[in-house]
């Protein structure tokens, strides 16, 4: 599904989990519909939720009004992602990540925002608690030989390397004290 081009009839579902409202001013530039998935930037204004680094999700624009966004957090009906972002049944209580303004999948493109966790599939929908999960650092794993080969179940995951090799398939080379982020298809060196 791609971004929004105009109002979405985003359903909130009464389950109990915590609802919560803010306003927040809209950022230069950025293009908010009603039923959209808002992001703050790091100026703390609100944009449209994207692969873009450096935003936190907030929850579901309810209405655009004087320069503001009224967002509010709980749990909503959601686009669910295609080919290797597509949430099944088996990713129930895990986090999902923001494909676009509507959709949410496995793995989230380049950088993994995180949208929330899922709690249900429904058809070409999901449900997702949105704007209420704190943001989680992955812990990074220290190693001493060639990780697994990255897949699509490992995003985020942070690998510190302890001890030199070459040869490796999933890291051909590496140096003790490097770090590597899995991001789903390949270990990628950060420092």
């Amino acid at each position: 599904m791609s971004t929004l081009k105009e109002p979405r009839n985003t359903r909130e579902i009464i389950c109990g989990c915590a609802g919560f409202n803010r306003k927040l001013e809209i950022a230069e530039n950025a293009v908010i519909f009603p039923g959209a998935i808002v992001a703050i930037d790091s100026l703390g204004k609100a944009v449209e939720a994207s692969d873009s680094e450096g935003i936190v999700v907030a929850g579901i624009c309810e209405a655009v009004f004087n320069g503001h966004a009224y967002v509010r957090s709980g749990a909503f009906r959601l686009e669910n992602g295609t080919a290797e972002e597509a949430l099944t049944v088996n990713d129930i209580g895990k986090t999902v990540y923001i494909v676009n303004d509507q959709t949410v999948g496995k793995i989230g493109g380049e950088h993994h925002i995180v949208a929330g966790m899922l709690r249900d599939v429904d058809g070409n929908e999901v449900i997702v608690e949105i704007g209420n999960l704190p943001v989680t650092v992955p812990v990074a794993l220290t190693v001493s030989e060639d990780p697994e080969p990255a897949a699509t179940s490992l995003p985020g995951k942070l690998l510190i390397i302890a001890k030199a090799w070459t040869g490796g398939e999933a890291i051909a080379e590496a140096a003790a004290g490097e770090i590597y982020m899995n991001n789903g298809l390949s270990w990628v060196k950060l420092a």
